[in-house]
């Protein structure tokens, strides 16, 4: 199966999660069984998506570009391209994009 670029649908959501700015969520694809998303999300300079929970999924992010300051709850840390975060069922996150340009992500979730 192929997803064209034409067939994808993107969506600006402002302050996602209770995060800041404005966040561009392109869905990449549908009907993959276990996902329930997967999508390529740009982040500009400042926006973030806040602190939320997972119950009964878990969410990863691979950090495709930019850099940003992840939150697992408990910590924060710095992450960049090439970087790979989980978000496991019962457990909270969230990001921010801490860099000069825009913080590009795909993410998963996965039904657990």
């Amino acid at each position: 199966m192929v997803i064209r670029e034409n067939d994808t649908v993107s969506e600006l959501r402002e302050n996602m999660r209770g995060g800041k700015g404005a966040v561009t969520i392109k869905k990449l694809g549908a009907d993959i069984p276990n996902v329930r998303l997967s999508a390529l999300i740009v982040l500009p300079e400042g926006a973030g998506i806040g602190l939320h929970a997972h119950e009964g999924e878990c969410e990863q992010y691979y950090i495709l570009s930019g850099e940003g300051l992840y939150d697992d709850g408990a910590s924060k840390t710095s992450v960049s391209a090439g970087d790979f975060t989980l978000c496991r069922s019962g457990e909270s996150h969230a990001i921010e994009n801490s860099g000069g340009g825009e913080l590009r992500l795909l993410a998963y979730i996965t039904l657990t």
